[in-house]
């Protein structure tokens, strides 16, 4: 499995995705400010449905997901 992140792309197995969403999940829990993981799904299947449900990767869909809501959250924290 290839998985892109920020600029660089990396091969990894199913294993290590899911320590490494794991351990985001308890960062997550630590910081409230982070989406949480319920939003992250709604927004996943989002960008799935925005693609009219043509095949592509669940973990790559999480991963943009993710960073979006990060960057919403990022903005609005700007101009507060």
């Amino acid at each position: 499995m290839t998985l892109r992140h920020g600029n660089r792309m990396r091969k990894t197995s199913g294993d290590e995705v899911v320590r490494e969403l794991q351990s985001a999940e308890a960062y997550e829990e630590l910081d409230s400010s982070e989406p949480a993981r319920s939003e992250i799904e709604r927004h996943a299947y989002q960008i799935y449905l925005d693609r009219n449900g043509a095949p592509g990767d669940p973990v790559a869909d999480w991963l943009q997901a993710e960073a979006e809501l990060r960057a919403r959250r990022a903005a609005a924290a700007q101009h507060d």
